[in-house]
């Protein structure tokens, strides 16, 4: 998932990525990286242990985050399949609710990692 995020200063925003990984690995190579090809830069969270969570962190406001300031149009993908435009909003309701019981818990991946990027 990618979500475009406003600052509290008009006309200014960061971006919030989503991703779900497989596997344990380290960003710092990846934030080093993403300044030095293409000037971005990157902050890596860990606080979203599950990708229902960061789903859920920039898709809902908050008591700090008005619902004008939420993105309109986020992206969303399956692997390397873009989630047509008009699919977005169920695909994204289905993948933010939260495991209710050991049998939902048990279907995702129980080795998955989540975090949020947030590029400025």
């Amino acid at each position: 998932m990618v979500f475009r995020e406003e600052h509290s200063v008009p006309g200014t925003f960061h971006f919030h990525i989503a991703v779900s990984l497989h596997l344990k690995m380290r960003f710092a190579s990846v934030a080093q990286t993403l300044r030095a090809r293409h000037g971005l830069r990157a902050h890596f969270s860990k606080s979203h242990a599950e990708f229902w969570s960061a789903c859920r962190y920039g898709a809902f406001s908050t008591g700090k985050k008005r619902s004008c300031a939420l993105d309109s149009e986020p992206l969303a993908y399956e692997g390397a399949n873009k989630v047509p435009q008009e699919d977005v909003v169920a695909w994204l309701y289905e993948h933010s609710q939260e495991p209710w019981s050991a049998q939902a818990t048990d279907g995702r991946c129980r080795w998955c990692m989540s975090c949020i990027c947030c590029i400025r």
